[in-house]
């Protein structure tokens, strides 16, 4: 009876430890933030809209590749939101496998997590100007990974790191457009923005003015007004902007501002701005960023017409010459508008990701069509995902080109594959 207790003794404390084991390896620290400065650090690939930093990791990784020796590298990709998507390149002599993580994008929807696909190779395509990497299955399929508009050198920080204890890096959203172009920006070096802990956070990580100055510029009318939303703050005064137009000696020279908004030179050129948001607090709360335009007359120039009869079903209604929608049946089904063209992957939407690519002909000229998985940002009360057909035509001698969605089906892909095609044959130039 002894013995038996003694067994069973024995047996409940190893039942206990194996408990303990269990659970303390599924309470491993759980990733709540992961900045590009700490990507940066730790070695990552980071592609931040193009602007890619430490590249060399990813070449080193394709000479391993190449010479059949086990490797490992890890990409990790900014959305415009400012969240990590982390890929992890694990090649083992023969196979590539990719694990993508994107449950710190908040506008993944429904379908967070990490997924894994396997490939033989990974390719450079620098035939094509910004050049492109690709991953190629077994089957000869190319995925996109990233394309890099800009190689920046790693960032140097300051005293205060993002990988420090109660850092935190929160910082409100911020909008700039012109109509319905979106304008993008990137942080400046002047972020000071009170101190960790507190309710935006602190910062002095940013781009520098030369790095600015070559960043893409987004295409805008000259004259157009460029308005500014930065997100409220609770506790803290309403936004106010400051602009500041970089000048022809890099000197910084103050831009007339009316409230949200300024009116963009009414001139032919590339111009850089620095925006100062503020949010009181006798200027201890206060964000600088950099964007870049480019005004460009032929935008008043250019317009669209339609050549002949549309496939049964379907029809255009262009608002104006320059931007119309595609009605399928009488439902507005996608749109046309004319975007910024900094190569062909590089004007595809945010949080997609590409099934496949075909060259395209059609009256305004050459281009691409893209089959995208798409899906709802989080915030939407409504989260699906669907098939889009996206096509790029770039206007030829402009950083300009023709954007085309249409959201479609497994069950319509083909049939609006061939409407599409159809119906780019049709539309022209004026």
């Amino acid at each position: 009876m002894k013995q038996n207790l003694f067994l069973n003794k024995v047996v409940l404390h190893v039942l206990i430890i194996m408990f303990l084991a269990l659970t303390g390896c599924s309470n491993r620290p759980v990733l709540k933030s992961y900045t590009s400065q700490q990507a940066i650090a730790n070695g990552d690939v980071v592609d931040v809209h193009g602007q890619v930093t430490n590249l060399e990791n990813l070449e080193n990784f394709m000479i391993a590749v190449d010479k059949g020796t086990a490797s490992k590298q890890k990409i990790t990709t900014f959305t415009i939101e400012g969240d990590p998507i982390i890929k992890v390149l694990d090649y083992n002599g023969k196979t590539i496998t990719m694990s993508t993580d994107n449950s710190l994008d908040k506008f993944a929807g429904p379908m967070k997590g990490i997924t894994y696909s396997s490939f033989n190779k990974i390719v450079k395509d620098d035939k094509q100007s910004p050049p492109s990497y690709y991953l190629v299955d077994s089957s000869g399929k190319k995925q996109f990974l990233l394309t890099v508009t800009k190689i920046f050198p790693p960032m140097l920080m300051d005293d205060i790191r993002p990988d420090q204890p109660d850092y935190i890096s929160k910082y409100p959203k911020l909008d700039i457009s012109s109509g319905s172009i979106k304008i993008n920006w990137v942080r400046s070096t002047a972020n000071y923005t009170s101190k960790p802990n507190v309710l935006i956070g602190n910062s002095n990580f940013g781009v520098e003015m030369d790095d600015a100055l070559a960043l893409p510029a987004d295409v805008v009318k000259p004259g157009s007004r460029i308005d500014f939303k930065a997100e409220d703050v609770p506790g803290l005064d309403k936004p106010s902007y400051k602009v500041q137009l970089v000048g022809k000696n890099k000197e910084l020279i103050n831009y007339p501002v009316d409230n949200i908004s300024i009116i963009a030179p009414n001139e032919d050129g590339e111009f850089l701005f620095q925006l100062e948001v503020n949010w009181g607090c006798n200027g201890n709360h206060q964000i600088f960023y950099w964007f870049k335009i480019s005004t460009n007359q032929i935008t008043n120039q250019i317009g669209l017409k339609i050549n002949g009869t549309l496939p049964t079903g379907w029809d255009i209604f262009l608002n104006g010459d320059k931007e119309g929608q595609f009605l399928k049946n009488g439902k507005v089904v996608g749109s046309i508008e004319m975007i910024g063209y900094y190569g062909d992957n590089g004007s595809l939407p945010n949080h997609s990701s590409i099934i496949r690519i075909e060259d395209i002909t059609s009256g305004l000229g050459s281009g691409k069509m893209y089959i995208l998985d798409r899906d709802t940002p989080a915030a939407s009360p409504e989260q699906r995902t669907w098939t889009e057909i996206y096509i790029v035509v770039p206007i030829s001698g402009n950083n300009l080109a023709f954007g085309v969605s249409i959201h479609t089906d497994d069950a319509s892909l083909n049939s609006d594959i061939a409407a599409m095609k159809s119906i780019l044959q049709k539309v022209a130039l004026k």
